[in-house]
C-alpha cells in the first residue's frame, strides 16, 4: 500500500485512475493544479506522484523545482502529451518513469506497481 498524489487537470483520467488505485488498497488523492499539488506534499508525505507534466498554472517540472523540498523520497510518475524533452536528464532529476498519453490503462498500472515496489 502506498500513498499516491495524483495531479491532473483531466477531471475524468484522474478518477479513473484513484479509483483504479484505491480498489487495490493504496490512499490516493488528486489534484487539478500544481499549487494546489504543492500545498498537499507540504502537509503529507506521499510515496509516489502521478504528475501531468502540463497543468493550467505551471509545468510538471516547474512543480518539481518549487516542492523539491517537499518532495522527500517519493518517486515521480510523469504523464504527457509529449515525449520526455531532450535535457529531460538534467530537469528532471526526480522523475522516475514517463508515459506519453493517450496511456493505456495496463501500462499505467504496470509502471505504478514498479514505482510503489521498488
Amino acid at each position: 500500500m502506498a500513498n499516491i498524489l495524483i495531479v491532473d487537470d483531466n477531471e475524468a483520467l484522474a478518477a479513473l485512475w484513484c479509483d483504479l488505485l484505491a480498489a487495490e488498497g493504496h490512499i490516493v488523492q488528486n489534484c487539478a493544479a500544481g499549487a494546489q499539488a504543492a500545498e498537499k506534499l507540504a502537509q503529507a508525505e506521499v510515496d509516489l506522484i502521478v504528475l501531468d507534466e502540463g497543468l493550467p498554472d505551471m509545468s510538471g517540472l516547474d512543480l518539481l523545482e518549487t516542492a523539491s523540498q517537499a518532495l522527500g523520497r517519493a518517486k515521480v510518475l510523469m504523464v504527457s502529451g509529449k515525449p520526455p524533452p531532450s535535457n529531460f536528464n538534467a530537469a528532471a532529476k526526480n522523475v522516475s518513469d514517463w508515459l506519453v498519453k493517450p496511456v493505456d490503462l495496463f501500462e499505467f498500472h504496470e509502471a505504478v506497481t514498479t514505482l510503489c515496489v521498488a
